[in-house]
């Protein structure tokens, strides 16, 4: 009896361990991975860079723009003006021509651009410009000479005319005389108070250059002098008119200085000043003595512009 039970519980088992073997084997850790889905790869957001905007733009009637366009502009350190300067021309040479001349009147005209320092305490420039000067003169006075040679018809109208030539000198006097100038120039201007974009701007400022113009003197006929007898009679007429101008080109240098203030506006400043300037003028006109070839002046001017 117990023989049959050993039997049978033997053949239970084998019985059952086979149904067991007959599964599908346990899978390996890397058969796990294989068969995993991979999770899908999120891109990452771009980064936005948000600038500030200033609440009102520069160029308008925003004070704390004003230093910024008159001082940096596009981030260079750079600004450019317009002026006007007028004023008195006082004669302070000696000589034949300085003599007859009254005070002057000058007016100039310029255009600057300026390379400041970091600290806004100061800057340096250079200039092109135009410049006049008018004097009128006491024409009574025998100044200028010039030869001619004078054209005298005689018999005139009848079948005898003609026509002589006679050398001559004219001698004149100046009435007025003109210069005009092109200029070109180098400078230094000192600053205070220039941390107020909403103040004033005060100035110190020193400038040089040279010039090359014209001058023209209008004259007045004061005697003719014919250097062989012209023997004009009754009904003779003098063809030949006297010439009643003189040109040279001029020369000049001049050094100056001054002191003025800027008043900020809408992205611009409004300039405002006193300007003092010496200059000596290379000048040869047909002079009766030809021992006077220069003019000294010194103007005093009130300026007038705008810097942005």
């Amino acid at each position: 009896m117990k023989r049959w039970q050993r039997l049978a519980g033997t053949i239970l088992v084998l019985w059952l361990g086979s149904g067991v073997l007959a599964q599908d084997p346990l899978p390996t850790p890397r058969e796990l991975v294989t068969d995993r889905q991979e999770a899908p790869v999120r891109p990452v957001p771009e980064t936005i860079h948000v600038v500030p905007q200033p609440a009102e733009p520069c160029g308008t009637c925003n004070p704390a723009c004003n230093l910024n366009w008159l001082y940096v502009r596009y981030g260079v350190k750079n600004s450019f003006d317009i002026y006007g300067r007028f004023g008195p021309a006082f004669i302070t040479s000696g000589g034949d021509l300085d003599d007859v001349l009254h005070t002057g009147l000058a007016a100039d005209f310029g255009v600057r651009t300026f390379l400041y320092k970091p600290d806004r305490s100061s800057g340096c420039y250079g200039e092109l410009g135009v410049d006049y000067i008018f004097n009128n003169a006491n024409s009574s006075i025998p100044l200028i000479e010039q030869g001619v040679n004078v054209e005298i018809v005689q018999n005139v109208g009848t079948f005898f005319q003609t026509t002589d030539v006679v050398p001559a000198r004219d001698i004149c006097g100046i009435t007025e005389l003109h210069r005009v100038y092109a200029k070109i120039g180098l400078g230094y201007q000192r600053y205070w108070w220039t941390d107020a974009p909403e103040g004033l701007h005060y100035y110190l400022d020193f400038n040089a250059g040279i010039r090359l113009g014209h001058a023209h003197a209008s004259l007045a006929l004061l005697e003719r002098i014919y250097f062989q007898d012209p023997d004009i009679e009754e009904g003779d007429v003098i063809v030949t008119k006297p010439t009643l101008r003189a040109t040279d080109f001029i020369k000049n240098f001049y050094i100056g200085g001054g002191i003025g203030l800027m008043i900020p506006y809408c992205g611009y400043d409004v300039m405002a000043g006193l300007h003092w300037e010496y200059s000596h003028d290379i000048i040869r006109l047909p002079m009766i003595s030809n021992r006077d070839d220069g003019l000294d002046q010194v103007k005093v001017q009130i300026l007038a512009g705008v810097r942005w």
